[in-house]
């Protein structure tokens, strides 16, 4: 196997062999998906506000983060935007938005480059290097280093990400507070506006991690078979679906009956069944990417009794609520009918209690509703572990 630099995603990629394969040592090219370049905008938003907070000594700076996310999006699509626009906004009213100045050491996606002894070297592209990283925020208070990844809601979470982190760090900033007493792990749930604690390893518990982490490139190292492996998690976002063998077989096994999961009998038609369905919907969605692309560089396509074509959509909103109640009232609608066929969702009371900056109030605003619970039809969902 050639000579490589590895970093926590490679040793992830990983995970697939045959996917691995083909992006480091075949030197092959996905594309990035709107997964990778919400997940990049967000990233940088959060590491700019950090950065901007610690400057300006201030704890936090909501307006910032409006001004800095329409800029953002300016060039986006509108699916892209508006979901790093949701991002953000959990982002500002999250825990991680209020930035503890009293902490006297910040570090924010500050880049490490290591030889094979794990020496730190001063160039990021220096050909010795054997190892990257890049910590998205790490502090250093009371000799203790805090390792906080942020998290948009995607991929499989691993605990040696931040493992890797907390290693390289101790290699990285000797002699800043030394000597220290341990590491604290945690991710930080942007998407669920929390910050979850992974746990705190004392300094001689520290080693494993470098034994972890030499594992992982030993293993990488010793491949023989890149043989593709489904279950890492990766097929949702993996570029190379046109030349795998495990979704060619598993196309074909899904395939072979001439209505393919119709009739579930067994556990393992129920699973040969799903995973038709998944082959197809990924299918579909590559299909609908290139079909759209044509559509706006050709125009409109008619076949099989369909037609894909561009369309405008206008949708209706209120400029103001208050005035559309009045003119309902002055149409003669009474009070009661109003109120019947207006309806106030959980998120829009968390929206109006977010931009009145009283959240504190949502447990007794909730209390004036009702909860009712429902059986949901079966969804199909990334599998995602913890």
């Amino acid at each position: 196997m050639t000579k490589m630099a590895y970093s926590f995603s490679r040793i992830k990629a990983f995970g697939c062999p045959f996917r691995f394969k083909r992006l480091y040592t075949d030197k092959g090219s996905e594309p990035a998906g709107e997964l990778a370049e919400i997940g990049g905008a967000v990233h940088g938003l959060i590491a700019r506000y950090r950065r901007t907070c610690i400057d300006r000594q201030v704890e936090q700076d909501p307006g910032w983060i409006d001004i800095a996310v329409k800029q953002a999006v300016s060039s986006k699509s509108e699916t892209v935007a508006g979901k790093i626009r949701e991002l953000m906004g959990k982002f500002k009213t999250g825990p991680m938005a209020v930035m503890d100045l009293s902490i006297p050491v910040n570090h924010i996606e500050e880049k490490w480059s290591f030889d094979k002894q794990w020496k730190l070297l001063p160039d990021w592209f220096d050909q010795k290097t054997r190892f990257r990283a890049i910590a998205d925020f790490l502090t250093i208070q009371d000799r203790i280093i805090s390792i906080i990844d942020d998290k948009t809601g995607w991929g499989q979470y691993d605990d040696l990400q931040l493992k890797v982190y907390a290693f390289c760090a101790l290699q990285a900033l000797q002699g800043e507070n030394w000597p220290l007493e341990g590491v604290s792990l945690k991710f930080n749930l942007v998407d669920q506006r929390k910050v979850e604690d992974v746990g705190f390893y004392g300094i001689d518990e520290t080693p494993a991690f470098r034994e972890e982490i030499e594992g992982k490139i030993q293993e990488i190292e010793a491949c023989k078979n890149w043989d593709p492996n489904p279950a890492a998690g990766a097929c949702s976002y993996c570029g190379f679906h046109d030349e795998c063998p495990a979704l060619q077989k598993s196309w074909e096994v899904a395939t072979r009956d001439k209505e393919p999961g119709f009739q579930i009998q067994t556990q393992e038609d129920a699973e040969r069944a799903v995973s038709f369905y998944s082959l197809v919907e990924r299918r579909l969605k590559e299909l609908k990417t290139i079909i759209d692309e044509w559509v706006t560089d050709h125009g409109p396509v008619s076949a099989g009794g369909m037609i894909a074509e561009k369309r405008i959509k206008k949708d209706w909103k209120a400029s103001s609520n208050e005035d559309i109640l009045t003119a309902l009232l002055q149409a003669g609608v009474e009070n009661h009918v109003i109120d019947r066929n207006l309806s106030i969702s959980q998120t829009t009371i968390k929206k109006i209690l977010k931009d009145a900056r009283r959240m504190d109030a949502i447990d007794h605003v909730l209390a004036a509703g009702e909860v009712k619970e429902t059986v949901k039809p079966v969804g199909f969902y990334v599998a995602k572990d913890k």
